[in-house]
């Protein structure tokens, strides 16, 4: 599964840009039994790179589970983040960093304004 998040703002060279990315699904039951996921995500943290034009890409994997005070309260959830078990928290990897993408697929779209960097800017994660 690959997403792409993009953000249309005017960003500065000294911005960090973070995308927090939530989902459910109605078929985590079915799919693991037993399981008490409530919701999935991830965060995706772009900084520039202080000696060229690209971007630093990095991928925190996140979901929200049931914590054991909380089996004793029908449907109660605490909101906890927790990075994931699974390959020791890197379920969501950046698979082409930006220096290695096609030229025009840059992670940041130029901005046409002198004290702008980007005009648009996008994370694209995999798992």
């Amino acid at each position: 599964m690959e997403i792409t998040t993009t953000l249309t703002a005017p960003i500065l060279a000294t911005d960090e840009v973070t995308f927090h990315v939530e989902f459910t699904s109605s078929k985590q039951s079915t799919l693991v039994a037993g399981s008490k996921l409530t919701r999935d995500g991830f965060e995706c943290k772009l900084k520039k790179d202080v000696s060229t034009d690209y971007w630093t890409t990095t991928a925190k994997d996140l979901y929200v589970r049931p914590s054991a005070a909380d089996a004793s309260v029908d449907g109660a959830v605490t909101e906890d983040f927790n990075n994931a078990i699974a390959n020791d928290g890197k379920d969501w990897i950046v698979y082409t960093k930006d220096e290695d993408r096609s030229s025009g697929d840059n992670l940041c779209t130029a901005s046409s304004e002198t004290d702008i960097k980007c005009e648009k800017i996008k994370c694209v994660i995999r798992r």
